[in-house]
């Protein structure tokens, strides 16, 4: 009794150990029925193949997973895994688009008693595969360096075909190719990713559509960019010489484009020719079409024409002998008489009125009072005036020398 009392925790550690092990044999000898649950297992599509031959395509846009209930021995449980799992759809009797509810088929690889899944059914969509022709359009990306110009963007190919499901296909309304033009310095071919898009512009990216060709090339065609001065050949005529006019165009220089060796033998645009002979006034404009060389073409905004202003230089002088001198006796007491026929003038004024100028142009009147003068030579005062505005008298004081001479009496 005393043995018992004093070991009495020893007693019960052992007894519950004891009924441990006795309910283990129990368990594995019976081997007691267990069921497990396996979710989100991967249905697989089979007959796919069969689709494709009759031109029909699986549009369904997640992967059908289904949840199973497996039942068997806990032994057999303990050494199961999902990958012991094969669950499948079968689509190869489908003949036609439309939308099916499939019930999927389960294989276990392994010995078990009982399996069930939810969902039983799966919602399959099936489309017609069809093929259609979009345009090719052509973007770019980044920036061009200085003075350089795209002057046009060729794709390989101005359309390609694409193959998919008809809802989507019927989405695409071109195929964009992007060009970047970063460190473009010359012509050449690059090689551009197809993207396809909606007529609003938006991206098509889908599984069940495919382009004819992942990949086209664009012909970059790259210009320089460069201003050149505007010039006009000035041809003197007999009267008037080209370094009394200065001439102003406008605009002075214009900015145009083209490949590098169309433009590096450029240095100016000549717009033609002017023959002062054809000029009558000062400040005269003349209108002219800019006349591009081959492979050279005018950056948008740049004017098709330039105007030509001949302004004629000022304080041109000239002297011209007058032979039209009039002479005017107010008394009439004495004779008078002219001593030379002829006076020299100088005349400034601008340099088109300085060419034309004639010594027709030019009167010389003297008024003289013989009354008030001795016989003799003497010098008088003279007026000169021209018939053409802006011509200036440069002779200060004009003189001409007149005789004077008693007149004989009659009869003597």
């Amino acid at each position: 009794m005393n043995f018992l009392k004093e070991h009495n925790v020893f007693l019960k550690i052992l007894s519950l150990l004891i009924a441990i092990f006795l309910w283990s044999f129990v368990l594995l000898s019976e081997n007691p029925i267990k069921t497990q649950t396996f979710s989100n297992q991967i249905v697989q599509e089979i007959g796919t193949e069969a689709l494709e031959e009759r031109g029909l395509m699986m549009v369904n846009t997640e992967q059908a997973k289904i949840t199973l209930k497996v039942t068997g021995t806990s032994r057999d449980m303990a050494n199961l895994t999902a990958s012991d799992i094969i669950a499948q759809v079968d689509l190869s009797n489908i003949q036609e688009a439309g939308v099916y509810y499939i019930q999927p088929g389960i294989t276990v690889q392994k010995t078990i008693e009982s399996v069930s899944f939810q969902p039983r059914r799966l919602q399959i969509t099936i489309e017609n595969v069809i093929t259609k022709e979009v345009p090719v359009k052509v973007t770019t990306m980044n920036t061009l360096g200085e003075n350089q110009f795209i002057d046009d963007l060729s794709p390989s190919e101005e359309s390609i075909e694409i193959t998919g499901a008809e809802s989507v296909v019927n989405t695409v309304d071109y195929a964009l190719l992007t060009v970047d033009l970063e460190n473009i310095t010359k012509n050449k071919a690059q090689t551009c990713r197809v993207a396809l898009y909606t007529a609003e512009d938006a991206l098509v990216d889908s599984d069940f559509l495919k382009p004819e060709v992942e990949t086209l090339d664009v012909t970059v065609g790259l210009n320089q960019v460069k201003t050149v001065p505007l010039s006009i050949n000035v041809v003197s005529s007999t009267t008037l010489s080209k370094d009394l006019v200065t001439v102003t165009i406008a605009p002075e220089q214009i900015r145009v484009y083209g490949k590098e060796d169309a433009l590096s033998q450029l240095s100016s645009i000549n717009l033609g020719s002017i023959n002062l002979a054809d000029v009558n006034a000062d400040g005269e404009e003349h209108a002219f079409t800019i006349k591009l060389p081959d492979g050279v073409k005018l950056m948008e905004g740049e004017p098709k024409q330039a105007r030509v202003k001949l302004s004629m230089k000022d304080g041109i002088s000239r002297t011209l002998t007058v032979t039209d001198i009039r002479l005017e006796d107010t008394s009439g007491e004495k004779d008078v008489y002219l001593e030379n026929a002829s006076l020299d003038v100088k005349v400034e004024g601008k340099a088109n009125v300085m060419a034309n100028i004639k010594p027709e142009n030019l009167h010389v009147t003297v008024k003289v009072d013989s009354s008030t003068l001795e016989a003799g030579t003497h010098d008088v005062p003279c007026q000169i005036s021209c018939d053409i505005s802006g011509v200036k008298i440069l002779n200060e004081n004009p003189t001409i020398k007149v005789i004077v001479m008693q007149k004989e009496e009659v009869g003597s």
